[in-house]
Formats: C-alpha cells, structure tokens, sequence
C-alpha cells in the first residue's frame, strides 16, 4: 500500500474512531448470549449491527460499504445458524443486566403493542402471512415489549414475537370456535406471554419499586386480567397491570343485588362526577413536532368485574376480577381534535389524587412505543429489506428494532443529560464536521466540548428541525435523517481531507 492509501485508510480509521468502539461495544452487549456456532459468524453478526447504528435506513450494501463484509453479511443471513429468537433474548438480558447495574430504582414500565410490517410486494419471500383483513397485504405481525423509565429514559427491549398469521386456518375456523379454544391456543396470548416475562423482572431487579405492564385496547382480555391479579399475588404487590378498556363489562353484584338491572362498566362510569382537573402531555397532531398540553379531567372507582359468559359457559371461570377503574376525558378538546377518552383497568393501589395522576401519566408513556415502531417503518426502512427467507427477515426485523432502541435511547440521553459529552456518540471527525457546519461566535461552543444536547440540536438542524433554545429537542425521527446526511458529510470531509494530503511527505 503506497503511502496516500495509507493515509486515507488512517484517516477513515480516525472517522469511525472512538464511537466505534461504542457502536461495537453495544452490539457485543446486546448479542452477547447470541451462539451462532462459530466465532467467526459471531464476530459477522456484532459487525453487522454495529454498521446498521451507523447509517440507519440505509440499505445492507451502503452499511456494509463494500462487497466483502457484504457477501459475509448474505451468507450469514441465508444460513440457519442466527436465529430472531436468540437475539431478542440476548437483547432482553443486557437490558436487564444494565437495569441491576445502574441499580434504577423507582418504577419501570414495561410497554407492549403490536405492529405489523408490509412485505406484500416482496413475492419472492416465503413464509409471509395476511397483516389486514384480506389476502392483499401480505408480511409479518410484530408483538414487543419496551422497557421505559416512569418519567424519561429508554431502558431497553425486553421481548420481541415476530409471526406469521395462518388465512386458511382462520377461514377455516368455525363460528364460535374461538370462544372454546383455550388462552394458550390463540394468537392473543402474546399479550399474556408479555405479563409473564414481565413479572420475571421482579425478581431480577429486586431494586425496583415495582414493574407495570401497559397495554392498549386490543389486551382488554378477561384471561390476561386473571392472569395480572395471580401475578401481582405473587410478587407480593410489585407487579401491576396498566391497560386500556374496550369492552363494556357487566360490573358483578351483590347477592342482595341480584334483582337489580346488570349494571354496565360504561353506564357506571358516567354517572359519576370529576374528581381532579389537570394537564397532560400528548404528541402533537400529526404534521406537528413536539408534544401538547391536553386539559382533562378523571374519577377512579374500584370495581369487580363479572366472568364474562363465554368464559363461564365453556370453561368453567367462576372468579371475578377486581382492579381500580380510571376514566378520563376532555371536556373541551382542542379545535379539529377528537376528545380524549380512555378507562383503564388497574391493579395499581390508588387512595388519592396523586396516585391517580401517577398512573395516567404511565398511560400516556405508552404511545413511546408507538414513536418506535414508526422509528422501525419509518426511519430503520425494515420493509425495504429484500430477503427470500422469513427467518432472514426477521432476523433483520429485530437487528433494525434494536436501532430503533437505540435511536430513542439517544434522544432520551440527549434530554436526560445534555451536558454530558458528544464524545460518547459521536467520531471526532463527526463533531469537527458539525462544528465547521454550524459553529460560530454566537454559538459560544468554540473551545470548548461539544455537549451532547448541543450536537444532537445540530443533527435535528441537519433533517429540517429548528434548533432554537426555545423549541423542544429533535426526536428520533429528526435524528436518524440528520445521522444519514451527518454520515455522507463526513464521508465527504474525509475525502476532502484525504485528497490534501495525497503526494505529501
């Protein structure tokens, strides 16, 4: 290798730099419990999720960068030996392991919804199943479990199921069938298998206050309430459920009731008067950056709720549940908005005001994992993945989701700490990039390090986002498009430079 070859392979050397050693560092982290069969496919696949860091969105030809780790990358994915199973358990360990070595106290909220991704114009991939309600769309159901801070942080994924539905097994199911089938038959145990592998947390992060798991609508399950309730018994009250109603329950009544009318969870609800006034945050309309002050007002009641007839009638429920029942709503939505309305079901103690809004605002971190998901579409480019195999695809599915953890992660880190140093994310060929873009006399960072709340303003600036100390900082999608326009400048900087000092001494 002749010299200028030389000094433009130290000076990529020197853009990949210190943060490589974090991106690769990460990626040995999160994969450490992953056994490809050979350190080799090990090595492979660390290198492949410390590159997809890098350039999120980008597709596996420009993160690999040339032809060699490529072809690597293809024959690692077509083979069997990496499995989207084992990654998310590797994933789902060092989230906890960091969780007992930061020794987090307080509580933490375990988020899970479901997603799907479109794979309908990829007719070369086997193993696809219908994602609507037709054959028309065609791809891959993805259930997952965030781990999240009660007020900030994104702590980490916890569990991930990526499948396939089965349309002719469900044409061909009988009217009916499903009320007889049992909890573990049907594909909504997924919400249960989350509960579970949430509780396990309480004995794993004995430091915490306690773990709550947060579901929307689509979890409203009578098997997932009397799953939470023998749960939350025993852990000795360190485990909670959090989700939203969707079905109108028969409140259960006392035997000197009997006679009554059934009286309806939705009925009883409205009857009753507001009991405190406050405000939330909630994302911003969508086309809005940033997040909104909604006015709302709230009541909570106990309640037992009755066995629902199927469950009694064909498999012989006969326990009543007994959870705190939240409802709240807006009286006065903004112009052009839908009110806001939600009831949720609760295993949560709740004895005054405080507690309710504690609980609420537990509620309202879960559209987090609304803003992942859409990091993951969006951002990460997951259904532009071209693999002829379900397992290549969700292998990648799950590679780009721990991205997107990633991404969030970031953005959380900027808000949490936005002194602390750029050093940690960034190459110092990125941060002399950034400064040369952006800095001036009335930035007043010259001499001084680069923070991180600072160079993440900067990468917003670069996708279109304001940057003034008055607006709110750039979420993840603002910073993926910035880290992609951040790299190819970077790359282009380093070019430049490389070019100076071709034929010198």
């Amino acid at each position: 290798m002749d010299r200028p070859d030389k000094e433009i392979a130290a000076l990529r050397q020197r853009a990949q730099g210190l943060p490589r050693q974090h991106r690769e560092a990460w990626a040995r982290e999160q994969l450490a419990q992953v056994d490809c069969g050979d350190l080799r496919r090990d090595q492979r696949l660390c290198s492949l999720l410390g590159a997809m860091i890098r350039q999120p969105g980008q597709s596996l030809p420009q993160q690999c960068e040339s032809s060699a780790p490529l072809k690597a990358t293809y024959r690692l994915l077509q083979g069997a030996h990496v499995q989207p199973h084992s990654i998310v358990q590797s994933a789902a360990q060092a989230t906890t392991e960091r969780l007992r070595r930061h020794h987090c106290p307080g509580v933490v909220l375990a988020v899970q919804d479901t997603t799907t991704t479109n794979f309908t114009t990829h007719e070369a991939m086997e193993g696809r199943g219908p994602i609507g309600n037709s054959d028309k769309f065609r791809g891959f159901h993805v259930h997952t479990t965030l781990l999240l801070g009660e007020h900030e942080g994104v702590h980490g994924l916890q569990g991930c199921e990526i499948y396939a539905r089965d349309g002719e097994a469900q044409k061909a199911r009988k009217p009916g069938e499903r009320n007889r089938q049992s909890s573990q038959q049907k594909e909504s145990h997924r919400w249960v298998r989350s509960v579970q592998d949430s509780a396990q947390l309480c004995e794993e992060l004995p430091q915490v206050e306690a773990v709550i798991n947060i579901a929307d609508r689509e979890a409203d399950m009578y098997e997932l309430l009397v799953e939470a309730q023998r749960l939350h018994e025993q852990h000795q009250g360190r485990f909670h459920l959090l989700v939203r109603a969707q079905h109108d329950r028969q409140l259960q009544q006392d035997a000197s009731e009997s006679s009554d009318p059934v009286v309806r969870l939705w009925e009883h609800l409205e009857s009753q008067p507001a009991q405190v006034c406050w405000q939330i945050s909630m994302p911003a309309p969508k086309g809005i950056h940033g997040t909104q002050k909604r006015q709302v007002e709230a009541l909570w009641i106990p309640v037992s709720l009755e066995v629902p007839a199927h469950q009694r009638k064909y498999k012989g429920h006969e326990q009543p549940v007994r959870v705190n029942i939240i409802m709240v709503r807006e009286p006065r939505p903004p112009e052009g908005q839908p009110a806001l309305e939600w009831v949720l079901l609760t295993t949560w103690p709740i004895s005054d005001v405080i507690e309710l809004q504690r609980v609420v605002g537990w509620y309202a971190r879960r559209w987090q994992i609304e803003v992942m998901h859409r990091v993951l579409k969006s951002g990460c480019k997951v259904e532009s993945r071209r693999m002829q195999q379900a397992r290549s695809a969700q292998v990648m599915i799950v590679l780009d989701l721990l991205v997107a953890v990633r991404l969030m992660s970031l953005v959380s880190a900027a808000r949490q700490e936005p002194e602390g140093p750029a050093g940690k994310w960034l190459s110092e060929l990125e941060q002399e990039v950034l400064r040369a873009h952006f800095e001036s006399v009335k930035t007043g960072t010259a001499g001084r390090p680069l923070s991180l709340g600072q160079a993440m303003r900067w990468i917003g600036q670069l996708a279109g986002h304001r940057g003034a100390p008055s607006s709110p900082p750039p979420g993840a999608e603002a910073l993926w498009r910035g880290l992609t326009r951040l790299h190819d400048m970077t790359e282009g900087w380093r070019m430049a430079q490389a070019s100076k000092n071709v034929g010198k001494s």
